[in-house]
Protein backbone atom coordinates (compact mmCIF):
# COMPACT_ATOMS: atom_id res chain seq x y z
CA UNK A 1 0.00 0.00 0.00
CA UNK A 2 1.03 3.64 -0.35
CA UNK A 3 2.75 5.36 2.54
CA UNK A 4 1.25 8.46 4.10
CA UNK A 5 2.43 11.84 2.87
CA UNK A 6 4.32 12.44 6.10
CA UNK A 7 7.90 11.30 6.61
CA UNK A 8 8.28 7.65 7.56
CA UNK A 9 11.58 6.20 8.71
CA UNK A 10 12.69 2.60 8.23
CA UNK A 11 15.64 1.66 10.40
CA UNK A 12 17.77 -1.40 9.74
CA UNK A 13 20.69 -2.93 11.56
CA UNK A 14 23.00 -5.00 9.36
CA UNK A 15 24.66 -7.75 11.33
CA UNK A 16 26.10 -11.06 10.25
CA UNK A 17 24.83 -10.62 6.69
CA UNK A 18 21.16 -10.31 7.74
CA UNK A 19 18.86 -7.35 8.23
CA UNK A 20 16.60 -6.97 11.26
CA UNK A 21 14.34 -4.19 12.49
CA UNK A 22 15.16 -2.17 15.64
CA UNK A 23 14.06 1.07 17.24
CA UNK A 24 15.74 4.21 15.78
CA UNK A 25 17.64 4.80 19.02
CA UNK A 26 19.92 1.82 18.34
CA UNK A 27 20.20 2.16 14.57
CA UNK A 28 23.43 2.28 12.60
CA UNK A 29 21.66 2.65 9.24
CA UNK A 30 18.61 4.50 7.97
CA UNK A 31 16.27 4.43 4.98
CA UNK A 32 13.66 7.19 4.70
CA UNK A 33 10.56 7.15 2.52
CA UNK A 34 8.09 9.95 1.94
CA UNK A 35 4.87 10.20 -0.06
CA UNK A 36 4.00 7.72 -2.79
CA UNK A 37 6.39 4.78 -2.28
CA UNK A 38 5.41 1.13 -2.69
CA UNK A 39 5.71 -1.07 -0.76
CA UNK A 40 5.72 0.75 2.57
CA UNK A 41 8.60 0.57 5.01
CA UNK A 42 7.83 -3.01 6.08
CA UNK A 43 8.03 -4.40 2.55
CA UNK A 44 11.23 -2.94 1.14
CA UNK A 45 13.36 -6.05 0.57
CA UNK A 46 15.01 -8.11 -2.13
CA UNK A 47 11.79 -10.07 -2.64
CA UNK A 48 9.84 -6.90 -3.51
CA UNK A 49 9.97 -4.22 -6.18
CA UNK A 50 10.72 -0.70 -4.99
CA UNK A 51 8.40 1.77 -6.78
CA UNK A 52 9.04 5.41 -5.95
CA UNK A 53 6.38 7.67 -7.43
CA UNK A 54 3.91 4.94 -8.38
CA UNK A 55 1.08 7.30 -9.30
CA UNK A 56 1.87 10.46 -7.28
CA UNK A 57 4.94 12.11 -5.76
CA UNK A 58 7.34 9.98 -3.73
CA UNK A 59 10.89 9.98 -2.47
CA UNK A 60 13.36 7.48 -1.03
CA UNK A 61 16.59 8.32 0.79
CA UNK A 62 19.29 5.76 1.61
CA UNK A 63 22.12 7.05 3.78
CA UNK A 64 24.39 6.50 6.79
CA UNK A 65 25.96 3.32 5.37
CA UNK A 66 22.67 1.47 4.89
CA UNK A 67 22.21 -1.08 2.13
CA UNK A 68 18.79 -1.57 0.53
CA UNK A 69 18.14 -4.64 -1.65
CA UNK A 70 15.28 -4.70 -4.17
CA UNK A 71 14.04 -7.01 -6.89
CA UNK A 72 13.12 -4.31 -9.46
CA UNK A 73 13.41 -0.55 -9.04
CA UNK A 74 11.16 2.04 -10.69
CA UNK A 75 11.32 5.81 -10.18
CA UNK A 76 8.37 7.67 -11.72
CA UNK A 77 6.20 4.76 -12.79
CA UNK A 78 2.96 6.25 -14.17
CA UNK A 79 2.05 9.22 -16.34
CA UNK A 80 1.93 12.30 -14.14
CA UNK A 81 3.93 10.69 -11.31
CA UNK A 82 7.25 11.92 -9.95
CA UNK A 83 9.88 10.00 -8.02
CA UNK A 84 13.23 10.89 -6.47
CA UNK A 85 15.83 8.62 -4.91
CA UNK A 86 18.94 9.84 -3.05
CA UNK A 87 21.75 7.42 -2.25
CA UNK A 88 24.59 9.11 -0.39
CA UNK A 89 27.56 8.60 1.91
CA UNK A 90 30.41 6.14 1.61
CA UNK A 91 29.33 2.53 2.16
CA UNK A 92 25.71 3.29 1.33
CA UNK A 93 24.24 1.19 -1.50
CA UNK A 94 21.08 0.33 -3.39
CA UNK A 95 21.38 -3.20 -4.81
CA UNK A 96 18.76 -4.06 -7.47
CA UNK A 97 18.66 -7.68 -8.53
CA UNK A 98 16.99 -7.13 -11.90
CA UNK A 99 16.10 -3.88 -13.74
CA UNK A 100 16.09 -0.21 -12.78
CA UNK A 101 13.89 2.26 -14.67
CA UNK A 102 14.37 5.97 -13.97
CA UNK A 103 11.32 7.60 -15.54
CA UNK A 104 9.06 4.84 -16.86
CA UNK A 105 5.95 6.85 -17.86
CA UNK A 106 6.55 9.52 -15.22
CA UNK A 107 9.44 11.71 -14.11
CA UNK A 108 12.37 10.13 -12.26
CA UNK A 109 15.58 11.41 -10.69
CA UNK A 110 18.29 9.24 -9.11
CA UNK A 111 21.07 11.01 -7.19
CA UNK A 112 24.25 9.12 -6.17
CA UNK A 113 26.59 11.12 -3.89
CA UNK A 114 29.67 11.09 -1.72
CA UNK A 115 31.01 7.62 -2.46
CA UNK A 116 27.62 5.84 -2.49
CA UNK A 117 26.82 3.17 -5.09
CA UNK A 118 23.89 1.73 -7.02
CA UNK A 119 24.24 -1.79 -8.43
CA UNK A 120 21.81 -3.16 -11.05
CA UNK A 121 21.84 -6.84 -12.03
CA UNK A 122 20.39 -6.31 -15.50
CA UNK A 123 19.30 -3.13 -17.32
CA UNK A 124 19.27 0.52 -16.28
CA UNK A 125 16.90 2.57 -18.47
CA UNK A 126 16.12 6.29 -18.48
CA UNK A 127 12.91 7.77 -19.91
CA UNK A 128 11.62 4.44 -21.14
CA UNK A 129 8.09 5.31 -22.37
CA UNK A 130 6.68 8.68 -23.48
CA UNK A 131 6.08 11.01 -21.75
CA UNK A 132 8.52 9.61 -19.18
CA UNK A 133 11.87 11.24 -18.54
CA UNK A 134 14.74 10.25 -16.30
CA UNK A 135 17.96 11.75 -14.98
CA UNK A 136 20.86 10.32 -12.98
CA UNK A 137 22.81 12.95 -11.07
CA UNK A 138 26.28 12.05 -9.84
CA UNK A 139 28.30 13.74 -7.14
CA UNK A 140 31.25 11.34 -6.74
CA UNK A 141 28.96 8.30 -6.83
CA UNK A 142 29.10 5.01 -8.78
CA UNK A 143 26.57 3.12 -10.91
CA UNK A 144 27.30 -0.51 -11.86
CA UNK A 145 24.87 -2.10 -14.32
CA UNK A 146 24.80 -4.91 -16.83
CA UNK A 147 23.42 -2.64 -19.60
CA UNK A 148 22.79 1.10 -19.84
CA UNK A 149 19.90 2.45 -21.93
CA UNK A 150 20.16 6.23 -21.71
CA UNK A 151 20.51 9.49 -23.53
CA UNK A 152 23.97 10.43 -22.26
CA UNK A 153 22.74 14.03 -21.94
CA UNK A 154 20.56 12.80 -19.05
CA UNK A 155 23.65 11.84 -17.03
CA UNK A 156 24.76 14.83 -14.96
CA UNK A 157 27.57 15.74 -12.57
CA UNK A 158 30.76 13.87 -11.75
CA UNK A 159 30.92 10.13 -11.15
CA UNK A 160 31.62 6.66 -12.54
CA UNK A 161 29.60 4.10 -14.49
CA UNK A 162 30.66 0.47 -14.96
CA UNK A 163 28.69 -1.46 -17.59
CA UNK A 164 28.91 -4.51 -19.86
CA UNK A 165 26.77 -2.89 -22.52
CA UNK A 166 25.44 0.51 -23.59
CA UNK A 167 23.42 2.11 -26.35
CA UNK A 168 25.82 4.78 -27.60
CA UNK A 169 23.95 8.07 -27.57
CA UNK A 170 25.37 11.50 -28.38
CA UNK A 171 28.75 9.80 -28.81
CA UNK A 172 30.79 7.71 -31.28
CA UNK A 173 32.57 4.58 -30.00
CA UNK A 174 35.23 2.61 -31.86
CA UNK A 175 36.48 -0.89 -31.05
CA UNK A 176 39.75 -1.95 -32.66
CA UNK A 177 42.86 -3.95 -31.68
CA UNK A 178 44.57 -0.65 -30.86
CA UNK A 179 41.74 0.81 -28.77
CA UNK A 180 40.70 -2.54 -27.29
CA UNK A 181 37.38 -3.83 -25.97
CA UNK A 182 37.44 -2.40 -22.44
CA UNK A 183 37.34 1.36 -22.74
CA UNK A 184 37.12 4.33 -20.43
CA UNK A 185 34.94 6.84 -22.25
CA UNK A 186 34.71 10.38 -20.87
CA UNK A 187 31.25 11.93 -20.88
CA UNK A 188 31.90 15.66 -20.67
CA UNK A 189 29.91 17.24 -23.45
CA UNK A 190 27.64 19.18 -21.07
CA UNK A 191 28.57 21.92 -18.60
CA UNK A 192 29.73 20.39 -15.29
CA UNK A 193 29.43 16.86 -16.75
CA UNK A 194 32.45 14.75 -15.85
CA UNK A 195 31.47 11.08 -15.88
CA UNK A 196 33.76 8.16 -16.62
CA UNK A 197 31.90 5.46 -18.58
CA UNK A 198 33.83 2.21 -18.17
CA UNK A 199 32.50 -0.01 -20.94
CA UNK A 200 33.52 -3.67 -21.09
CA UNK A 201 31.21 -5.34 -23.66
CA UNK A 202 30.33 -8.96 -22.95
CA UNK A 203 27.65 -11.40 -24.06
CA UNK A 204 25.67 -10.44 -20.94
CA UNK A 205 25.26 -6.78 -21.96
CA UNK A 206 23.24 -5.16 -24.75
CA UNK A 207 25.10 -2.98 -27.24
CA UNK A 208 23.99 -0.50 -29.85
CA UNK A 209 23.67 3.08 -30.97
CA UNK A 210 21.01 5.78 -30.82
CA UNK A 211 18.90 5.50 -27.66
CA UNK A 212 17.07 8.83 -27.62
CA UNK A 213 19.33 10.81 -29.96
CA UNK A 214 22.09 9.97 -32.42
CA UNK A 215 25.12 7.74 -31.91
CA UNK A 216 27.42 5.32 -33.67
CA UNK A 217 29.68 2.33 -33.06
CA UNK A 218 32.51 1.11 -35.28
CA UNK A 219 34.03 -2.40 -35.02
CA UNK A 220 37.12 -2.67 -37.20
CA UNK A 221 40.52 -4.16 -38.01
CA UNK A 222 39.80 -7.76 -37.01
CA UNK A 223 38.44 -7.27 -33.48
CA UNK A 224 35.51 -9.36 -32.20
CA UNK A 225 32.83 -7.76 -30.00
CA UNK A 226 30.21 -9.75 -28.08
CA UNK A 227 26.82 -8.67 -26.75
CA UNK A 228 23.55 -10.15 -25.52
CA UNK A 229 21.28 -8.08 -27.81
CA UNK A 230 21.81 -5.30 -30.31
CA UNK A 231 19.73 -2.13 -30.82
CA UNK A 232 20.09 0.62 -33.44
CA UNK A 233 17.66 3.53 -33.15
CA UNK A 234 15.94 2.56 -29.90
CA UNK A 235 13.36 5.26 -29.09
CA UNK A 236 11.22 7.31 -31.45
CA UNK A 237 13.17 9.90 -33.50
CA UNK A 238 16.52 8.35 -32.53
CA UNK A 239 19.12 7.23 -35.05
CA UNK A 240 21.96 4.75 -34.65
CA UNK A 241 24.63 3.39 -36.94
CA UNK A 242 26.94 0.41 -36.44
CA UNK A 243 29.76 -0.29 -38.89
CA UNK A 244 31.58 -3.64 -38.84
CA UNK A 245 34.48 -3.60 -41.27
CA UNK A 246 37.63 -5.55 -42.10
CA UNK A 247 38.58 -9.20 -42.36
CA UNK A 248 37.89 -11.15 -39.12
CA UNK A 249 35.98 -8.21 -37.61
CA UNK A 250 32.86 -9.58 -35.94
CA UNK A 251 29.87 -8.52 -33.90
CA UNK A 252 28.54 -11.60 -32.10
CA UNK A 253 25.02 -11.18 -30.69
CA UNK A 254 23.71 -14.00 -28.51
CA UNK A 255 20.03 -13.23 -28.99
CA UNK A 256 18.47 -10.64 -31.35
CA UNK A 257 19.47 -7.59 -33.38
CA UNK A 258 16.96 -4.80 -34.06
CA UNK A 259 18.01 -2.36 -36.76
CA UNK A 260 15.52 0.43 -36.12
CA UNK A 261 13.50 -0.39 -32.98
CA UNK A 262 11.30 2.73 -32.89
CA UNK A 263 13.84 5.07 -34.53
CA UNK A 264 16.10 4.64 -37.54
CA UNK A 265 19.01 2.22 -37.67
CA UNK A 266 21.74 1.46 -40.19
CA UNK A 267 23.97 -1.62 -40.02
CA UNK A 268 26.94 -1.54 -42.41
CA UNK A 269 28.96 -4.76 -42.94
CA UNK A 270 32.01 -4.35 -45.16
CA UNK A 271 35.30 -5.83 -46.34
CA UNK A 272 34.79 -9.48 -45.31
CA UNK A 273 33.46 -8.61 -41.82
CA UNK A 274 30.63 -10.62 -40.26
CA UNK A 275 27.68 -10.05 -37.92
CA UNK A 276 26.47 -13.22 -36.17
CA UNK A 277 23.01 -13.23 -34.54
CA UNK A 278 21.67 -16.13 -32.47
CA UNK A 279 17.94 -15.44 -32.95
CA UNK A 280 16.18 -12.63 -34.85
CA UNK A 281 17.57 -9.94 -37.12
CA UNK A 282 14.81 -7.40 -37.75
CA UNK A 283 14.76 -4.13 -39.66
CA UNK A 284 12.11 -1.80 -38.22
CA UNK A 285 10.89 -3.78 -35.22
CA UNK A 286 7.97 -1.59 -34.12
CA UNK A 287 5.57 0.74 -35.95
CA UNK A 288 7.52 3.86 -36.91
CA UNK A 289 10.87 2.08 -36.76
CA UNK A 290 12.93 1.94 -39.96
CA UNK A 291 16.15 0.15 -40.73
CA UNK A 292 18.66 -0.57 -43.45
CA UNK A 293 21.30 -3.31 -43.66
CA UNK A 294 24.09 -2.26 -46.01
CA UNK A 295 26.56 -4.75 -47.45
CA UNK A 296 29.92 -4.04 -49.02
CA UNK A 297 31.16 -7.63 -49.37
CA UNK A 298 30.20 -8.56 -45.81
CA UNK A 299 28.24 -11.45 -44.26
CA UNK A 300 25.24 -11.68 -41.93
CA UNK A 301 24.61 -14.99 -40.13
CA UNK A 302 21.27 -15.16 -38.30
CA UNK A 303 18.73 -17.70 -37.17
CA UNK A 304 15.76 -15.73 -38.55
CA UNK A 305 15.81 -12.74 -40.90
CA UNK A 306 12.80 -10.38 -40.90
CA UNK A 307 13.13 -7.64 -43.54
CA UNK A 308 11.63 -6.11 -46.61
CA UNK A 309 13.98 -6.69 -49.53
CA UNK A 310 14.19 -2.91 -50.02
CA UNK A 311 15.90 -2.73 -46.60
CA UNK A 312 18.84 -4.81 -47.90
CA UNK A 313 21.38 -2.88 -49.95
CA UNK A 314 24.71 -3.47 -51.65
CA UNK A 315 26.63 -6.68 -52.28
CA UNK A 316 26.88 -9.40 -49.64
CA UNK A 317 25.77 -12.73 -48.25
CA UNK A 318 23.16 -13.79 -45.69
CA UNK A 319 22.85 -17.20 -44.04
CA UNK A 320 19.51 -17.80 -42.27
CA UNK A 321 17.52 -20.70 -40.87
CA UNK A 322 14.24 -18.79 -41.06
CA UNK A 323 12.82 -15.93 -43.09
CA UNK A 324 9.91 -13.54 -42.65
CA UNK A 325 9.78 -11.91 -46.06
CA UNK A 326 8.12 -8.88 -47.64
CA UNK A 327 8.37 -7.78 -51.20
CA UNK A 328 9.32 -11.32 -52.12
CA UNK A 329 7.26 -14.45 -52.91
CA UNK A 330 8.54 -17.53 -51.08
CA UNK A 331 8.11 -20.76 -53.03
CA UNK A 332 8.91 -24.26 -51.82
CA UNK A 333 8.20 -26.96 -54.41
CA UNK A 334 9.80 -29.86 -56.23
CA UNK A 335 12.13 -27.50 -58.12
CA UNK A 336 13.18 -25.21 -55.28
CA UNK A 337 13.17 -27.48 -52.21
CA UNK A 338 13.29 -26.56 -48.55
CA UNK A 339 16.88 -25.26 -48.44
CA UNK A 340 17.58 -22.80 -51.22
CA UNK A 341 19.68 -19.85 -52.31
CA UNK A 342 17.58 -16.76 -52.95
CA UNK A 343 19.11 -14.10 -55.16
CA UNK A 344 18.00 -10.56 -54.33
CA UNK A 345 18.84 -8.15 -57.17
CA UNK A 346 15.64 -6.27 -57.89
CA UNK A 347 16.82 -3.01 -56.30
CA UNK A 348 19.42 -0.62 -57.77
CA UNK A 349 22.91 -1.80 -56.84
CA UNK A 350 21.54 -4.81 -54.95
CA UNK A 351 23.34 -8.15 -55.27
CA UNK A 352 22.66 -10.21 -52.14
CA UNK A 353 22.44 -13.98 -51.81
CA UNK A 354 20.26 -15.36 -49.00
CA UNK A 355 21.14 -18.96 -48.15
CA UNK A 356 17.98 -20.25 -46.45
CA UNK A 357 18.81 -23.36 -44.46
CA UNK A 358 15.46 -24.34 -42.88
CA UNK A 359 16.84 -26.41 -39.99
CA UNK A 360 13.48 -26.54 -38.23
CA UNK A 361 14.48 -24.03 -35.55
CA UNK A 362 13.82 -20.77 -37.37
CA UNK A 363 10.69 -18.79 -38.21
CA UNK A 364 8.92 -18.73 -41.56
CA UNK A 365 6.40 -16.13 -42.57
CA UNK A 366 5.19 -13.45 -44.95
CA UNK A 367 3.72 -10.01 -44.48
CA UNK A 368 5.58 -8.56 -41.49
CA UNK A 369 5.06 -4.86 -42.31
CA UNK A 370 4.09 -4.99 -45.99
CA UNK A 371 2.83 -7.59 -48.44
CA UNK A 372 4.18 -11.05 -49.14
CA UNK A 373 3.15 -14.53 -50.23
CA UNK A 374 4.20 -18.06 -49.34
CA UNK A 375 3.50 -21.17 -51.44
CA UNK A 376 4.34 -24.73 -50.39
CA UNK A 377 3.38 -27.46 -52.88
CA UNK A 378 4.40 -30.66 -54.71
CA UNK A 379 4.59 -32.81 -51.58
CA UNK A 380 7.25 -30.63 -49.90
CA UNK A 381 7.30 -30.69 -46.09
CA UNK A 382 8.50 -27.54 -44.28
CA UNK A 383 9.24 -27.62 -40.54
CA UNK A 384 9.63 -24.43 -38.47
CA UNK A 385 9.46 -23.33 -34.87
CA UNK A 386 6.98 -20.48 -35.54
CA UNK A 387 4.96 -19.31 -38.52
CA UNK A 388 3.57 -15.83 -39.30
CA UNK A 389 1.10 -14.70 -41.96
CA UNK A 390 0.38 -10.95 -41.60
CA UNK A 391 2.20 -9.52 -38.55
CA UNK A 392 2.47 -5.74 -37.97
CA UNK A 393 -0.23 -3.14 -38.57
CA UNK A 394 -0.92 -2.61 -42.26
CA UNK A 395 0.67 -5.87 -43.36
CA UNK A 396 -0.95 -8.45 -45.63
CA UNK A 397 0.26 -12.02 -45.83
CA UNK A 398 -1.01 -14.79 -48.08
CA UNK A 399 0.03 -18.46 -47.64
CA UNK A 400 -1.14 -21.37 -49.78
CA UNK A 401 -0.35 -24.98 -48.87
CA UNK A 402 -1.32 -27.22 -51.76
CA UNK A 403 -1.26 -30.85 -52.89
CA UNK A 404 -1.19 -34.39 -51.51
CA UNK A 405 1.72 -34.97 -49.13
CA UNK A 406 2.43 -31.23 -48.77
CA UNK A 407 2.86 -30.14 -45.16
CA UNK A 408 3.63 -26.96 -43.27
CA UNK A 409 4.48 -27.70 -39.66
CA UNK A 410 5.21 -24.61 -37.50
CA UNK A 411 5.29 -26.85 -34.47
CA UNK A 412 5.27 -24.28 -31.65
CA UNK A 413 2.79 -21.71 -32.95
CA UNK A 414 1.21 -20.37 -36.11
CA UNK A 415 -0.05 -16.78 -36.21
CA UNK A 416 -2.47 -15.90 -39.00
CA UNK A 417 -2.91 -12.17 -38.52
CA UNK A 418 -1.53 -10.48 -35.41
CA UNK A 419 -1.97 -6.77 -36.06
CA UNK A 420 -2.13 -7.17 -39.83
CA UNK A 421 -4.23 -9.27 -42.21
CA UNK A 422 -3.38 -12.88 -42.89
CA UNK A 423 -5.00 -15.49 -45.09
CA UNK A 424 -3.98 -19.15 -45.07
CA UNK A 425 -5.44 -21.51 -47.69
CA UNK A 426 -5.02 -25.29 -47.31
CA UNK A 427 -6.12 -27.18 -50.39
CA UNK A 428 -6.00 -30.38 -52.43
CA UNK A 429 -5.05 -32.76 -49.61
CA UNK A 430 -2.34 -30.58 -48.02
CA UNK A 431 -1.82 -30.39 -44.23
CA UNK A 432 -0.98 -27.61 -41.78
CA UNK A 433 -0.09 -28.84 -38.27
CA UNK A 434 0.75 -26.78 -35.18
CA UNK A 435 0.64 -26.88 -31.39
CA UNK A 436 -1.11 -23.49 -31.19
CA UNK A 437 -3.04 -21.51 -33.80
CA UNK A 438 -3.71 -17.80 -33.29
CA UNK A 439 -6.15 -15.97 -35.57
CA UNK A 440 -5.92 -12.16 -35.58
CA UNK A 441 -4.91 -11.79 -31.96
CA UNK A 442 -4.99 -7.98 -31.60
CA UNK A 443 -8.33 -6.73 -33.00
CA UNK A 444 -8.84 -4.43 -30.01
CA UNK A 445 -5.87 -2.37 -31.19
CA UNK A 446 -5.81 -2.80 -34.97
CA UNK A 447 -8.57 -3.14 -37.50
CA UNK A 448 -8.35 -6.05 -39.89
CA UNK A 449 -9.49 -9.55 -40.63
CA UNK A 450 -7.75 -12.89 -41.04
CA UNK A 451 -8.93 -16.29 -42.20
CA UNK A 452 -8.00 -19.93 -42.65
CA UNK A 453 -9.60 -21.40 -45.80
CA UNK A 454 -9.85 -25.15 -46.33
CA UNK A 455 -10.97 -26.83 -49.54
CA UNK A 456 -10.80 -30.12 -51.47
CA UNK A 457 -9.30 -32.32 -48.75
CA UNK A 458 -7.33 -29.57 -46.96
CA UNK A 459 -6.39 -30.56 -43.39
CA UNK A 460 -5.71 -28.49 -40.25
CA UNK A 461 -4.36 -30.28 -37.15
CA UNK A 462 -4.13 -28.52 -33.78
CA UNK A 463 -2.89 -29.90 -30.46
CA UNK A 464 -5.84 -30.71 -28.16
CA UNK A 465 -8.99 -32.79 -28.06
CA UNK A 466 -12.30 -31.62 -29.52
CA UNK A 467 -15.40 -33.76 -28.96
CA UNK A 468 -16.53 -33.76 -32.56
CA UNK A 469 -18.22 -30.35 -32.84
CA UNK A 470 -16.80 -27.45 -34.77
CA UNK A 471 -17.38 -25.13 -31.78
CA UNK A 472 -15.13 -27.30 -29.65
CA UNK A 473 -12.50 -27.18 -32.39
CA UNK A 474 -12.73 -23.40 -32.24
CA UNK A 475 -11.85 -23.63 -28.55
CA UNK A 476 -8.42 -24.94 -29.59
CA UNK A 477 -7.78 -21.67 -31.46
CA UNK A 478 -6.69 -18.46 -29.77
CA UNK A 479 -8.58 -15.56 -31.34
CA UNK A 480 -10.18 -12.32 -30.20
CA UNK A 481 -12.52 -11.47 -33.05
CA UNK A 482 -15.87 -10.23 -31.82
CA UNK A 483 -17.91 -10.62 -35.00
CA UNK A 484 -18.68 -14.33 -34.82
CA UNK A 485 -17.03 -17.59 -35.71
CA UNK A 486 -16.24 -17.01 -39.37
CA UNK A 487 -12.44 -17.17 -39.24
CA UNK A 488 -12.39 -20.82 -40.39
CA UNK A 489 -13.94 -21.02 -43.85
CA UNK A 490 -14.93 -23.61 -46.43
CA UNK A 491 -16.07 -23.16 -50.02
CA UNK A 492 -19.87 -22.91 -50.12
CA UNK A 493 -20.84 -23.98 -53.64
CA UNK A 494 -24.42 -22.75 -53.18
CA UNK A 495 -23.12 -19.22 -52.66
CA UNK A 496 -20.00 -19.55 -54.85
CA UNK A 497 -18.00 -17.99 -52.02
CA UNK A 498 -16.11 -18.74 -48.85
CA UNK A 499 -18.33 -19.18 -45.79
CA UNK A 500 -17.84 -19.72 -42.08
CA UNK A 501 -17.49 -23.41 -41.38
CA UNK A 502 -20.04 -23.24 -38.55
CA UNK A 503 -22.66 -23.23 -41.31
CA UNK A 504 -21.26 -26.34 -43.02
CA UNK A 505 -22.67 -29.85 -42.69
CA UNK A 506 -20.55 -32.20 -40.54
CA UNK A 507 -19.77 -35.51 -42.19
CA UNK A 508 -20.59 -34.06 -45.59
CA UNK A 509 -18.60 -30.85 -45.87
CA UNK A 510 -16.02 -31.66 -43.22
CA UNK A 511 -14.90 -34.19 -40.62
CA UNK A 512 -13.20 -33.86 -37.22
CA UNK A 513 -11.00 -36.58 -35.78
CA UNK A 514 -8.99 -36.76 -32.55
CA UNK A 515 -5.94 -39.05 -32.55
CA UNK A 516 -4.93 -40.81 -29.33
CA UNK A 517 -2.05 -42.69 -30.96
CA UNK A 518 0.17 -42.67 -34.01
CA UNK A 519 1.80 -39.77 -35.84
CA UNK A 520 -0.89 -37.28 -34.82
CA UNK A 521 -1.29 -38.40 -31.23
CA UNK A 522 -2.83 -35.63 -29.16
CA UNK A 523 -4.05 -33.64 -32.18
CA UNK A 524 -7.52 -32.97 -33.52
CA UNK A 525 -7.67 -32.78 -37.33
CA UNK A 526 -10.22 -30.85 -39.37
CA UNK A 527 -10.58 -32.07 -42.97
CA UNK A 528 -12.75 -30.16 -45.45
CA UNK A 529 -14.08 -32.16 -48.39
CA UNK A 530 -15.90 -29.55 -50.47
CA UNK A 531 -14.60 -28.67 -53.92
CA UNK A 532 -15.43 -25.47 -55.83
CA UNK A 533 -17.30 -25.69 -59.08
CA UNK A 534 -14.87 -25.78 -62.04
CA UNK A 535 -15.76 -22.30 -63.27
CA UNK A 536 -14.89 -20.68 -59.95
CA UNK A 537 -11.21 -21.66 -59.83
CA UNK A 538 -10.09 -18.83 -62.10
CA UNK A 539 -12.23 -16.37 -60.19
CA UNK A 540 -10.63 -17.46 -56.92
CA UNK A 541 -7.15 -16.96 -58.32
CA UNK A 542 -8.09 -13.55 -59.76
CA UNK A 543 -9.51 -12.43 -56.43
CA UNK A 544 -6.34 -13.30 -54.50
CA UNK A 545 -4.16 -11.56 -57.06
CA UNK A 546 -6.24 -8.41 -56.77
CA UNK A 547 -5.94 -8.45 -52.98
CA UNK A 548 -2.24 -9.19 -52.66
CA UNK A 549 -0.68 -8.25 -56.04
CA UNK A 550 1.74 -11.17 -55.82
CA UNK A 551 -0.62 -14.10 -55.29
CA UNK A 552 -0.24 -17.07 -57.67
CA UNK A 553 -3.07 -19.57 -57.73
CA UNK A 554 -1.90 -23.17 -58.11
Amino acid sequence: MKSSPTMLTLTLVIAGGTASFFMPAVSIAAIHISGDVQPDQSGLSTTHDARVGESGIGSLTIDDGSRLASNYGTIGASTGSSGSVWVHDSGTAWDIERDLVVGSFGQGVLTIQNGASVSVGRDTSLGLWPPGSGTIEFDQGTLTTQSLYADFDDLAGAGTIHTQGAIADEIDITFSPTLGLSQQIPLNQLPDQNISLNLNPTQQGSLGAGYDGAGSITIRDGISVNSYEGFLGYLQDSSGRVTVTGADSQWNIERSLFVGQEGHGVLHIADSAAVNVGLWTQAGRRPGGTGVIEFDHGTLNTDTLAVDITELKGTGTIYANGLVAEGYDLLFDASHGVSQAIQLNSQPGQDITVHLGQNGLGVLGVGRKGTGSLIIRDGVSVLNDFGYVGYLEGSKGQATISGQGTRWWPYSSLFVGVAGDGELTIEDGALVQTEHLTLHSLPDYYEGSSYVNLINGGMLAIRGEADGTIMDFYKLIYHQLSDGYDTLRYWDATRSDWAGITGATPGEDYTLEYFDSGEFEGYTMLTVHTTPEPGTLLLLGFGYAACFNCRRRI
